[in-house]
């Protein structure tokens, strides 16, 4: 399941389908709003570079103890944290790039980024 989970917030990232909320556009003036959104992005690719970090740390630790995963004792616990630091590494990327994308005006039409 964290496979599934974190890969899939990685495609709604890359999509830009990913949760966002809405109501903190309609309390910023129009000229301002580019810049908001742009910082929001900023802070959210920094929080997914810190979990990145902390995630390579973890597999680390787990690597050390060795542990298995009791339901399949084929698996060790730190291979099945693998894709924790590829998702929010590649979700910081993806967000600094719209982050970059929004403060300079290149960020494709709303139409243009819903889900077909």
């Amino acid at each position: 399941m964290l496979w599934v989970s974190l890969l899939g917030a990685s495609i709604a990232t890359y999509e830009r389908s990913h949760l966002a909320l809405e109501m903190g556009e309609k309390l910023w003036p129009a000229p301002a709003l580019r810049f908001v959104k742009a910082a929001a992005h900023g802070v959210t690719s920094a929080f997914c570079l810190v979990c990145a970090v902390l995630a390579v740390h973890l597999i680390g630790k787990q690597h050390e103890e060795g542990l298995l995963v009791e339901a399949n004792r084929w698996l060790s616990v730190w291979q099945s944290f693998l894709i924790m630091p590829y998702a929010f590494a590649a979700m910081a990327v993806r967000f600094l790039a719209q982050a970059v994308t929004t403060v300079t005006g290149a960020e494709a039409p709303a139409e243009d980024r819903l889900p077909t």
